[in-house]
């Protein structure tokens, strides 16, 4: 570059209210500075350039005190544009779109390096829809009905914006801007783990296995338990205390949190399994009823007692005997004679009547037959013991 190439008038670079990167005739310039990030930084807007209503039909430009930066590209270079100023732009009737307007071309000097020149470098320009040219950067479209006097929210569009792909000013302020590195105050907690966050954050180990023991024990591993053997299927256990996650099944009540075993156990208390077998219930009975022990109605073979009517009985033919009588005597007094007395004294045998039996009716009758206890107090089969547990889900 020669010297002549130099403004011989150069502006304050402070007082001009949009500033490019670079301008052909600034001290040291060159189109390979200009050249640097073409096709690197991506065209748009990286940080503010905001659009505030600023009453009647104006707006105002980069009013916030914020840093405002946008790269342009044109052909052959990308230009980088800074706003150092706020600007207000009346927005006319109907249908516009704001727009920024860079202009680099070796050779030729702007208002940015030779105070005297008619090109600006950049500037905010209210054009048609169709006159948007590539390189310019929307700001906002605007849709003003015919008599508006104040514009309004609803008749701009900021939606529209050309957005750089480094939103640096939303990149600063996200509360995680570097997701793809670990920060040490945004590591998932165990009480991220057990409520499921959805938040992005790293996870250490103790919280991998913690989730892992959540999801794919608790969660994989039971509902293909549950298709397996469903909530609620009583099941022989060979210790007195219950695994994790079973309650052994004593008639007690169980917390109505666990809803899939309340499906099965409507009552909220288990069944008391202590001591009794299970048994498949027929269409007439009723599900989960207790049924007492009894002994099937029965006879013992061979075994009977009965009664007989015997008749009469005759004693055996004999007996031909007589019975001896004793003497004795008999007072006739008066009999005799006045003031006599008499007396009759004999001796003798009954008369005998021959052999002879007596008939003794016997009848009917019957004997009692007692049967000793023998066995158990309950019927019973060879067995070993176990608990009744059921899973609590």
């Amino acid at each position: 570059m020669t010297d002549n190439a130099h403004s011989t008038s150069y502006p304050d670079q402070k007082a001009l209210v949009l500033h490019v990167s670079m301008q052909y005739g600034e001290p040291m310039a060159s189109e390979a500075i200009n050249r640097n990030f073409h096709n690197i930084m991506a065209h748009g807007i990286y940080e503010g350039f905001e659009c505030v209503l600023a009453g009647g039909l104006n707006v105002t430009i980069a009013g916030t005190g914020e840093q405002h930066t946008l790269a342009a590209k044109h052909d052959n270079v990308t230009l980088t544009v800074h706003a150092q100023h706020p600007s207000t732009v009346a927005i006319s009737i109907g249908q516009h779109v704001l727009v920024v307007d860079s202009f680099y071309q070796f050779g030729v000097q702007t208002k940015q390096t030779e105070a005297t020149a008619e090109i600006e470098a950049a500037e905010y320009k209210l054009v048609t829809l169709d006159a948007v040219l590539p390189h310019h950067i929307i700001l906002a479209e605007f849709d003003v009905p015919g008599g508006t006097t104040t514009l309004t929210e609803s008749m701009m569009d900021t939606t529209v914006r050309t957005e750089g792909r480094m939103d640096i000013a939303g990149h600063v302020k996200q509360h995680n801007p570097h997701a793809q590195y670990e920060r040490v105050d945004n590591a998932a907690t165990n009480e991220d783990i057990d409520v499921e966050s959805v938040e992005a954050k790293h996870i250490k180990l103790p919280q991998f296995w913690r989730g892992i023991q959540k999801y794919v024990l608790e969660k994989l591993w039971l509902s293909l338990a549950a298709k397996i053997c469903p909530v609620g299927v009583p099941l022989p256990w060979p210790t007195d205390i219950a695994p994790a996650g079973f309650g052994i099944m004593k008639g007690q009540s169980f917390s109505r949190s666990f809803t899939e075993t309340l499906k099965a156990y409507p009552s909220g208390v288990f069944p008391d399994m202590r001591g009794l077998a299970i048994v498949g219930k027929t269409n007439s009975e009723v599900i989960l009823a207790y049924e007492a022990g009894q002994v099937k109605k029965h006879g013992h073979a061979g075994s009977s007692v009965s009664s007989t009517n015997l008749g009469s009985k005759n004693t055996n033919t004999t007996g031909n005997h007589v019975h001896a009588l004793n003497a004795g005597k008999s007072d006739f007094g008066g009999l005799v004679g006045a003031g006599g007395s008499a007396y009759y004294q004999s001796a003798g045998n009954t008369v005998a009547n021959g052999n002879h039996f007596h008939s003794v009716s016997i009848g009917s009758h019957a004997h009692s037959v007692a049967i000793a206890m023998f066995g158990a107090t309950k019927n019973t089969i060879n067995n070993r013991k176990f608990n009744w547990i059921v899973r609590l889900a």
